[in-house]
């Protein structure tokens, strides 16, 4: 199994499935995905929303009680997807997960996947009123929202 990279190296294990990477859940109510994948593929979509929902289902009260889902989610190593996996991913985004109430994508400076996260933010403006920001460095936004290794408790779900 693959080791997070940094700043994820030291945070306890929660999730790893090797077709998209790590994912942490911070209570109340923030999702941390940490991609190790190069090649997003259809199955990288499933995988991802699969864990999501398994999260919700365990803590779905605690994540609406606290105003829904902050995610956080590290696509830096992601070079490419396939229209497969885009298409999954809108389905996905429109399957109707009202619970996010705000989405960090970290990525690398590759226009064609800052182009398809745009597109994604369309469809959740327009089925979940949550928006996207786009940023380019993980550890502004782990500072913003006051992660660290020591708020990361013990895997709970």
């Amino acid at each position: 199994m693959p080791r997070p990279s940094v700043p994820f190296e030291r945070w306890p294990e929660h999730v790893y499935d090797a077709r998209y990477g790590f994912t942490w859940f911070i209570a109340p109510n923030i999702m941390v995905d940490h991609l190790t994948v190069i090649d997003g593929i259809e199955d990288t979509v499933v995988a991802m929303h699969k864990t999501l929902d398994r999260l919700l289902a365990t803590h779905g009260a605690s994540v609406r009680a606290h105003g829904g889902l902050r995610i956080i989610a590290d696509w830096r190593p992601v070079k490419s997807y396939t229209p497969d996996a885009r298409k999954r991913f809108v389905r996905e985004l429109s399957a109707g997960r009202p619970i996010a109430s705000a989405i960090v994508v970290v990525a690398p400076s590759n226009a064609f996947l800052r182009m398809a996260i745009k597109g994604a933010d369309m469809v959740l403006a327009l089925t979940t009123r949550a928006k996207i920001e786009l940023s380019s460095d993980i550890d502004v936004v782990l500072r913003r929202e006051g992660l660290s290794e020591a708020r990361v408790g013990a895997f709970d779900w």
